[in-house]
């Protein structure tokens, strides 16, 4: 029996170029997936990820991930905050707040592949549940 996680990364994207803390988040969630992968080596997981680009207009959306169509504040304890981002800021050419978030904690710019990784564990628990009523 397969089971599937269906991921998407959003993030500002401007000719071409993505912010410095949505790029972090994005090496953070590939580092994430190949641990779990590795972690739940000989199971059945097929992981989808999906980059889903955003102008200036939805930057409210930049720097989230997505799982299974759940926000990854909606899976495990994190806080969203807003803060000041220079790099947006630059590829914009005006100051930009952009997502950060608060994770047993701490600040961090980017989503660290600790939080990314829980979410996408727990994620699996409530898709092998499923599958087995």
């Amino acid at each position: 029996m397969m089971i599937k996680i269906y991921i998407q990364w959003f993030h500002l994207e401007v000719n071409g170029e993505t912010c410095d803390r949505c790029n972090q988040t994005y090496s953070n969630l590939l580092k994430s997936i190949r641990y779990v992968k590795e972690q739940h080596k000989g199971k059945n997981i097929k992981v989808f990820l999906k980059d889903v680009k955003l102008s200036e207009d939805n930057i409210k959306y930049s720097n989230l991930i997505v799982i299974n169509g759940l926000p990854i504040h909606r899976i495990i304890d994190i806080q969203e905050v807003q803060n000041y981002c220079k790099s947006c800021s630059d590829m914009v050419g005006k100051d930009i707040d952009c997502r950060g978030i608060k994770y047993r904690g701490k600040l961090y710019n980017s989503i660290p592949a600790v939080a990314i990784v829980s979410a996408i564990n727990r994620s699996l628990y409530f898709q092998s549940k499923k599958m087995r009523v």
